[in-house]
């Protein structure tokens, strides 16, 4: 969590949770449940708003609203002072104004209880370390798959494979859809993924032992995801020509080939094209 001076005041980056819930199409949203509020919120406070004021985030240039909190109860969480500024998306400043759907609206004076989360308050440039991945190269191996027709059996099967005991460093559902899942007219031959989830694993190969036994793990979720398995692939997913290979249909393989037969004739590059995307020989 990070705390910065603004003001006299101490600056926590917090992203208010009490009335973003997961967008389902444009101006419409999904309101969680208090429980589900509870759970995922890292602190919880009642308090008394003391001021308001919008400005642009010196490292972004974006406009977001500031609001001074003065904290009377802390219900859940770490949070010591006395005294917050919570940053939210928005606001009015100048003649540059921006609106964010579904962020909250606050007044002075106005008592508020708070469900909030804490989030590295930066630029674009720190948006590649979200995902927490190590900063230089680890020896490591993965393995995917793209998946169909997921559901709560396809959860547990997930859950029950990489939950406790599991060798591996992560293990992930990722939710897709969306623009990725819409063809891209002048996007070349695979121009889109039409599957509803992509699983992805990692495993340490630090040494032998750790290898093998990361292999095992992920050779389970393999087998446990397989009646969900729609059989193709992400080419930048795919660690090694040992892993099942299926990014192009058989008509997407005919049009790449036909590029390849034009700029390579003699197939002095053949030898390293991915396994599964052309069907010269």
């Amino acid at each position: 969590m990070t705390v910065s001076g603004k003001a006299g005041t101490k600056l926590l980056a917090l992203c208010i949770l009490l009335c973003v819930a997961a967008s389902v199409r444009a101006s419409t949203f999904v309101m969680p449940t208090d429980d589900e509020m509870i759970i995922r919120a890292r602190a919880i406070v009642r308090g008394k708003v003391l001021a308001i004021e919008s400005g642009p985030d010196d490292k972004q240039g974006f406009i977001y609203t500031f609001i001074t909190l003065k904290v009377q109860e802390v219900l859940k969480g770490q949070i010591t002072q006395r005294k917050i500024v919570l940053k939210e998306p928005g606001g009015q400043y100048g003649n540059r104004g921006s609106v964010v759907f579904g962020t909250p609206a606050f007044s002075t004076g106005e008592n508020v209880v708070l469900y909030l989360d804490t989030w590295h308050d930066g630029g674009p440039a720190d948006v590649s370390a979200t995902h927490m991945d190590p900063p230089g190269p680890v020896r490591a191996f993965s393995d995917h798959m793209l998946l169909d027709d997921v559901n709560d059996t396809t959860i547990a099967a997930f859950l029950e494979v990489t939950g406790s005991g599991s060798q591996l460093l992560s293990a992930e559902l990722r939710q897709l859809g969306g623009a990725l899942a819409v063809p891209d007219r002048d996007g070349g031959a695979l121009n889109h993924v039409t599957a509803q989830f992509i699983y992805q694993c990692v495993g340490s190969a630090i040494d032998p032992d750790s290898t093998a036994a990361g292999r095992e793990r992920a050779a389970l979720v393999r087998a446990a995801l397989t009646p969900w398995d729609t059989g193709r692939t992400i080419p930048s997913f795919v660690g090694t020509h040992e892993q099942p290979q299926g990014h192009l249909d058989p008509s997407q393989i005919a049009a790449v080939d036909q590029v390849r037969q034009r700029v390579d004739p003699d197939g002095l590059f053949r030898g390293d094209i991915t396994a599964n995307a052309t069907a010269l020989r």
